[in-house]
């Protein structure tokens, strides 16, 4: 498995160049032809992290020994293609880590990023606390396949769940969940995901009953 590193960026430090999967070709005359290049290209992020005397011991542990000084990948949450942080396989550019400020004890270090994308999709969707479930709803037929985005043993984040009950009744389910089956295009079962996070056996509880409720939410197929 994958290690991670254990701090999160600055959020005001965020510096993000897109992959492209486009190739753009200028003509003697006329608009430039585009044609599809690759699928799936990578981002890079540029960050910065302010550590504490500790932290900074942790993060330079991490580094040396954990990163091998850059040569091997880690994960990271970031905050790339949703307004969430995510976990990210990355890869640092060689030659940009640095020490940018030296504050005291507290040091600012920042480098560049290259990111792997992940799968996404924000759906519409029941939660069915009883049966672990995530059931999408309200989507025409095809477009949207669950057993096409997701299979037995992904790693799956939920993020941003609400009750579209007028107000966006937030629903923290946040976290990081194992996938146990998908048994049609339209539900996902997770496996036993009380144990990620208790809001699943007080969901059926909450105000309303708060569960079978339509609920906006981010689902991400995150690397390990």
């Amino acid at each position: 498995m994958t290690e991670k590193l254990p701090f999160l960026p600055e959020q005001n430090s965020y510096g993000t160049t897109f992959g492209q999967d486009g190739l753009m070709v200028k003509l003697t005359g006329g608009v430039p032809r585009l044609r599809a290049d690759q699928v799936g290209s990578s981002s890079q992020v540029d960050a910065s992290w302010l550590l504490e005397e500790k932290d900074w011991a942790t993060f330079q542990g991490f580094w040396h020994f954990t990163a091998k000084r850059g040569t091997v990948p880690f994960l990271a949450d970031l905050i790339v293609d949703t307004p969430y942080p995510t976990q990210y396989k990355v890869f640092m550019v060689p030659g940009t880590y640095k020490v940018d400020q030296v504050r005291g004890q507290a040091r600012r270090v920042s480098m560049t990023l290259e990111v792997e994308p992940v799968d996404f999709t924000i759906i519409t969707a029941l939660f069915n606390a009883s049966a672990d479930q995530v059931s999408v709803i309200a989507q025409p037929v095809g477009a949207l396949d669950l057993q096409v985005l997701f299979t037995a043993g992904d790693t799956v984040q939920i993020q941003g769940a609400g009750v579209n009950n007028g107000v966006n009744t937030p629903i923290d389910l946040d976290g990081l969940y194992e996938v146990l089956t998908v048994p049609t295009p339209a539900v996902m079962v997770l496996d036993s995901p009380e144990l990620v996070n208790s809001a699943w056996t007080t969901l059926g509880t909450y105000p309303s009953s708060l569960s079978g409720n339509i609920v906006g939410v981010c689902l991400v197929r995150v690397p390990l």
